[in-house]
């Protein structure tokens, strides 16, 4: 794990990152809390 992604994980704001074609690609701990996702480990 990234430096980057260590920080996005930790803090309290919702993060979503999508690919140009809106893939969803990435979220933080916070968004899969709020929004009820289960983690994708394929991201």
């Amino acid at each position: 794990m990234n430096r980057l992604t260590k920080f996005l994980n930790v803090i309290p704001v919702g993060v979503a990152i999508y690919a140009p074609n809106g893939e969803l690609i990435y979220f933080n701990k916070t968004t899969e809390y709020l929004l009820s996702l289960e983690e994708v480990r394929d991201l």
